[in-house]
């Protein structure tokens, strides 16, 4: 089990549970979100007993990506591997994509519909550095022209496992955009976009410096009224 991912509200009430201070979770989202850390070894401000009982149940160690392949503009694609949970409740390994794309670069792997609309962000400033990052494992949506939808839908991906994407690689620290616009409908993972952003921004939870400046999310044709009220949208595959 990991705790990488989960909001300072979250980690309160772990340490509560566990018996911990309550300041012991502010100390857990500095040191994950802010400082990097990757292991709990690495937490000189908690105590060596803390430090031992969180490493006796729990887990930060990023999941690296396995295969990254670069275009000869810079921009790179990183491959992940991933336990994913499908809707019928069952697990099975499945590999997603986040997409880096360097400034001066506004166009992204053609493998996913959504990021056809990248070039809607300017990458002309030269430290501009740009993540696209996937939000499931397959798509509902079955785009004619999208690669993704062809294999299937296989479930969501867990906050944890959105963020890992953009802490994992080693151009993270880099970064000044994230796109969610990589596998998979990004409206349909509302839940977990809010909680990336109370893990990355400060100010919201954890006073935490900012994963990246600006965040756009791509939609595939919501209606704004269902968007806002969080209900599932008619898709092809799904029961209008």
């Amino acid at each position: 089990m990991s705790i990488f991912g989960s909001t300072l509200d979250e980690l309160q009430q772990l340490c509560a549970d566990e018996g911990l201070p309550r300041y012991v979770a502010r100390q857990l989202c500095d040191w994950m979100y802010q400082k990097r850390a990757t292991s709990f070894e690495q937490m000189t401000n908690l105590s060596l007993a803390v430090r031992a009982r969180l490493a006796a149940m729990e887990s930060i160690e990023p999941n690296y990506p396995i295969d990254c392949q670069v275009s000869r503009d810079g921009t790179k694609k990183y491959l992940f591997e991933e336990q994913v949970v499908a809707p019928d409740g069952t697990s099975s390994t499945q590999y997603v994509e986040a997409v880096y794309i360097p400034a001066g670069n506004a166009t992204a792997s053609p493998h996913h519909g959504n990021s056809l609309h990248l070039a809607s962000i300017d990458h002309s400033t030269p430290d501009r550095a740009t993540l696209c990052v996937s939000c499931q494992a397959g798509c509902r949506m079955n785009c004619s022209f999208c690669v993704t939808g062809r294999g299937g839908y296989h479930g969501n991906l867990t906050t944890r496992q959105i963020l890992n994407q953009i802490f994992a690689i080693p151009e993270s620290q880099q970064l000044t955009n994230i796109v969610y616009m990589g596998m998979g409908r990004t409206h349909g993972q509302l839940r977990q976009r809010v909680t990336l952003h109370t893990c990355t921004y400060r100010g919201v939870g954890a006073g935490l410096e900012p994963a990246a400046h600006h965040r756009l999310v791509g939609r595939r044709h919501p209606t704004p009224a269902s968007f806002h009220r969080g209900e599932p949208l008619p898709c092809r595959g799904e029961p209008p």
